[in-house]
């Protein structure tokens, strides 16, 4: 909409400079002045734009987290459907150590997962509202999201269900997006 409003300005100009000539200078300063501040429009703009990628893609990761911590202690989703399968859990150990109970491992597991999304989540969810130009100056924090992300939608494709595949591949895609934003405005700065 800016570089509209731009074009419609310079036309403008453009015939005020023909029929007042000696006005074309102080034309000429107007336009330098207005495509300054066209040009901090737009960059404002993709700030924006990354920000708010990177506030989606933390708070669906904080989302989900929540909600892997609901299904893993206040109801049966993460489950087995078979329940024998649940009790044989209950009595089976891991090989390296018998007091490693697989079902006791298997809800450990599910909830350190659960509170390392939610982790994620709030942390870039934070630095995103309010520290925006500390994660945008900082590539390890947002590198470290995208390579966690990746991981995620490897192991959902590999070993999960995909469902889980596509609820860590929508953040991913939103931070990827946050991340090039910032990538693509220092170079043209």
């Amino acid at each position: 909409m800016s570089l509209f409003y731009y074009r419609v300005f310079d036309f403008i100009l453009s015939f005020a400079t023909e029929r007042h000539p000696n006005t074309y200078r102080m034309q000429n300063v107007q336009r330098a002045t207005l495509r300054q501040a066209l040009n901090m429009e737009i960059s404002i703009n993709k700030n924006q734009v990354a920000r708010i990628c990177l506030i989606l893609a933390s708070v669906i990761l904080l989302f989900f987290g929540i909600l892997h911590l609901h299904g893993t202690f206040f109801s049966t989703d993460l489950y087995p459907s078979d329940l024998g399968l649940i009790e044989k859990l209950k009595t089976a150990t891991i090989q390296m150590d018998e007091s490693g109970i697989i079902w006791k491992l298997w809800i450990g597991f599910n909830a350190m997962f659960s509170v390392g999304l939610i982790f994620i989540g709030s942390v870039n969810l934070y630095l995103s509202t309010k520290h925006f130009e500390f994660i945008r100056g900082n590539n390890p924090i947002l590198t470290l999201t995208i390579c966690s992300n990746i991981f995620f939608v490897w192991i959902g494709n590999r070993y999960m269900i995909s469902d889980f595949a596509i609820s860590m591949a929508i953040p991913l895609i939103f931070f990827a997006i946050g991340y090039l934003i910032i990538q693509l405005k220092r170079l043209t700065t």
